[in-house]
Order: structure tokens, then sequence, then C-alpha cells
């Protein structure tokens, strides 16, 4: 199979230059294709085309990757609503390109909420407690026999960010107000017990079910104080979250890459199932950096390239900073840290973190940005800090 050319959607996303840019290693010409006008520019990239929203005018979209694919060409959907477009119209390129094999129905059972966490009961791996009210009075009816906090979500996967996906209440009051909200958004949220402990992750590549390498992950802090993608995390072995990988990846027949999200429970001190995202993850660049180019291997396995033996892990694991991520939620998190003497000590403490020979530092705005965004990020957190401090 002589592919000469990768074409990747969603150019714009911080994921897909971390994929450009281990197929350009590779040796690929890279061109990304870019619906929202917005981003930083990779030297991986040979070429940014932009094109239409895909999903509001997919003939004008094929047109576009007609013109200049060819039967050397790949395409590598990168976010989940390419991926989401692909697996509604999977004829839609014909023999014109090469796609990655598809998942059908098992692709809308991971990305419904309500059903996943069903599944995932079903075959063994352990869940929160969680309740699917069928009206707002069920849902009230449900939060009197429950400690607070607790936390609500939508039962299916939607394009909007993560923070507005779901909600961490503390209180009753707090609870109608977020319920009202999220069921604006969709009919009968989930209601859950909240896990007290630390997020995890693990991320791989199988095919029909064999899974062909493996990584885990645990963050160390996220984007958000009430949590959200990893802006510091790293690497670590773990055979239970290996083992329920294996589980899901050979039930469900699973082709491709995912990432499991777990919560490591302090109190029962055992892994809660969060979420499967069916897609290229946020923290992508660790496992590249650790040894595990899932990039890489999963173009490998679409061109049939891939032929180790044995399942591909870890030999080292690292920490990772993404930099200027990691920098806000700190500095969000330094608000809410009391009193002078503990922000001061507070302060220390991240700073050393950069004194770790295991830290690979990752910033896409001090690679790709320009000089003006570099400095109004400087100015933001400088200004940030001195509030938070003082």
């Amino acid at each position: 199979m002589n592919i000469r050319r990768a074409i990747l959607t969603d150019a714009n996303s911080r994921t897909s230059y971390y994929v450009a840019e281990s197929l350009h290693r590779e040796g690929l010409e890279i061109i990304g294709l870019n619906h929202s006008g917005r981003g930083l520019r990779s030297r991986a990239y040979q070429e940014i085309i932009p094109i239409p929203d895909f999903e509001q005018d997919p003939q004008t979209f094929k047109d576009v990757v007609n013109s200049f694919a060819d039967n050397a060409s790949i395409m590598i959907p990168v976010s989940l609503k390419a991926i989401r477009f692909l697996e509604r119209n999977p004829n839609i390129f014909s023999d014109k390109l090469y796609l990655p094999k598809l998942n059908g129905d098992s692709f809308f059972l991971v990305k419904d909420k309500a059903r996943c966490i069903e599944y995932m009961n079903s075959i063994g791996i352990p869940i929160p407690k969680t309740y699917f009210p069928d009206s707002k009075e069920t849902a009230m009816d449900i939060v009197k026999q429950m400690d607070f906090p607790l936390v609500i979500k939508i039962r299916r996967e939607t394009l909007i960010s993560p923070e507005k996906r779901y909600a961490i209440v503390s209180n009753i009051h707090q609870f109608k107000t977020e319920y009202e909200r999220l069921s604006n958004t969709q009919e009968n949220p989930i209601i859950q017990e909240f896990v007290y402990g630390s997020g995890v992750g693990v991320s791989f590549l199988s095919d029909n079910g064999e899974i062909l390498a493996i990584f885990s992950h645990r963050r160390l802090r996220e984007d958000f104080i009430t949590g959200g993608p990893s802006t510091y995390c790293e690497g670590f072995d773990s055979p239970q979250l290996e083992d329920y990988a294996f589980r899901f990846a050979q039930r469900i027949k699973w082709n491709g890459i995912a990432m499991m999200e777990f919560k490591y429970c302090e109190k029962t001190k055992e892994y809660r199932f969060m979420e499967v995202n069916p897609r290229f993850w946020g923290s992508l660049k660790l496992p590249i950096c650790s040894g595990v180019d899932f990039p890489l291997l999963y173009y490998r396995w679409i061109t049939g390239s891939l032929n180790s033996k044995e399942i591909i892990r870890s030999c080292k694991y690292l920490k990772m900073k993404y930099l200027e991520r990691d920098i806000s939620s700190f500095l969000e998190s330094l608000s809410q840290n009391g009193s002078f003497p503990k922000r001061f000590k507070s302060i220390k403490a991240f700073l050393k973190e950069f004194r770790d020979p295991d830290l690979v530092i990752e910033s896409t705005l001090f690679k790709y940005g320009t000089l003006e965004q570099k400095a109004e990020f400087i100015m933001e957190s400088l200004s940030s800090l001195v509030k938070s401090v003082f």
C-alpha cells in the first residue's frame, strides 16, 4: 500500500497538531482540513484547506476533498464530530481514499452515556451509583435519598464544551438550578454519586477487539477546579485498568483508538467508570513521548503495516504539562486557596514541579502562536497571579 498523504480533519485543534507532527515524522505529506477558521498553524502541515462544516454541507465537503485526494491518500478523523460524520456516511468517498475501520452501532452505544454505563455494569466494570430519571419529578424523588455532592450529566454526547455537559452540585437549590439548565440541553439528565478521587484513563488501539497498544495515565491537575481535561498528568502501570480495557474491547469488538475514563475512588480503593472517548484525546502527547505513538500506530493499523507480535506498551513513564493550560488551571485553584501563606506555599510547590527530570513541557501557543498571542497570555497570567496572591 503506497500511502504518501494524510488528510486530517479539525486542523484548528491542539490534538490534530499532535497527530500531524507524528505522521510528518513518518514522512507523510500532511493536509489539514479546517472548518472553524481559527487555530494555530503547525509546520507539520504542508497545507491547511478551509472547508464548510461537513455536517451542514456534506456535498461541498466531499467535492473539496475529492479535488485533491487519490488512492495514495488516507483520511484520519480527529474530532468526535468528524468520526460521527463518517460513521453516518461510511461510503461518502467510495474508493477515493483510505478510511479507518468504523464501529457502527458500537460507536453510538459509547456516546450514549446511559446505555454505555449500563453496558459497563453488565460486563463487570464498576460504575458510580447512577440513576436514570424519566421526569423532573422522579429526579427530585431520587435526590431526596442521596447524599451531596452529586453529579448531573446529559445522557448523550454533544459538541458543546465539556464543562457545559455536567454539573457538580452541593445542595438541593443548586440541584434544581443545574438540573433545569441541563434538561434544557437534553431531556432527563443522569444523576450520579460524586466519586472522591483522581481522574485516570486507559487508552488503547484495537483491531476487532484485539488490543494492539495500551497506555494508562492519571491526572495531576485538571482544566477546571470541578474537573475537565488534564493539564498536568503522568503515565503509570495499571493491570486493573488494562483488564477493564481488554474486557470492553473484546466484548464489543472495538476498532481503532479509544480512551476509557475512570475515577479512582479513595473510599473503596477501586476504579469507577466514567465514559469512553472514541477519538484522539487531549493528553495524547504524553503516550507519544512515552513510547506509545498512537497516531503512528493508528496509521499503520489502517494501512495494514502494523506488524508487532506483542502488545505495545510504554517503556518509560513520564509527566507532562500542557503549559499555558496548566498555568491557567493553577492560577484558578490558587485564588481558592485560603490565606496568603497557603498561596505562597502552593506557588513554591508549583514551581518545584518544573525541576522533575521526568517532566515534559508541551505548549502549542509558544511553539506556533504569534508574538501578540504570547504577550497577551503572559500579561493575563501575571494579572491573575497578582489578583490571586494579593
